[in-house]
């Protein structure tokens, strides 16, 4: 009998950044069209091939959210962009499918983006990380007052243990748990990994 250890989580970074280099050539692979329908079948093709638990993505510094229902390529000839693909595509097939979406923000990023997404999809589950410090109250905050917001994870620089435990203590006041404070020790940035294991294998077994 096969143990499945793992479970998958599929990765829509390009999506979130418009890279259609990337998407078209799949999108090429599948015969499928260069239109937001087809990003549409080309996400539910992956779906039925490796069963996620959930969507993840980075959110680019540059990302600019929008919450106008007509996308703003409709009329020309420009490919859609991050945002149309994360509005028109991504999350309305993360609210059919009941797949929550992991958000990692980078540095440092606006809160409200998190919060507009969430007031336009009461419907789905936003697991959320941010990279810098001075952006954590207020996610903190946001997900005391919208229980679909899930913090997670103390990203990159941020996963110091005097930060770790500052804003896990933080969490307890204004949310009353943790979340997940085990994953401040997931290892998120591949350049910690040697040092998070390190860690791990030093921390004594409880």
């Amino acid at each position: 009998m096969v143990v499945q250890y793992f479970r998958s989580a599929l990765r829509v970074d390009q999506v979130l950044l418009g890279d259609w280099a990337s998407i078209s050539l799949t999108l090429d692979v599948f015969k499928l069209p260069h239109t937001l329908a087809g990003v549409r079948l080309l996400l539910e093709k992956w779906i039925n091939i490796i069963k996620p638990e959930y969507f993840m993505a980075s959110v680019p510094i540059s990302f600019e959210y929008s919450d106008e229902n007509a996308p703003a390529s409709a009329g020309t000839n420009e490919l859609p962009d991050g945002a149309e693909m994360l509005l028109q595509v991504l999350l309305p097939l993360a609210e059919e499918k009941k797949l929550p979406i992991a958000l990692k923000f980078d540095s440092p990023s606006n809160v409200d983006i998190l919060i507009e997404l969430c007031r336009n999809f009461p419907k789905v589950k936003f697991l959320a990380t941010f990279l810098s410090r001075v952006n954590q109250h207020e996610v903190t905050v946001a997900a005391n007052k919208l229980r679909i917001i899930h913090l997670y994870d103390y990203w990159w620089y941020c996963n110091n243990p005097s930060i770790i435990e500052e804003l896990t203590q933080m969490r307890i006041e204004i949310l009353h748990s943790v979340h997940e404070p085990a994953l401040g020790r997931a290892c998120t940035g591949r350049a910690h990994l040697p040092v998070e294991l390190l860690l791990l294998w030093a921390e004594p077994v409880t």
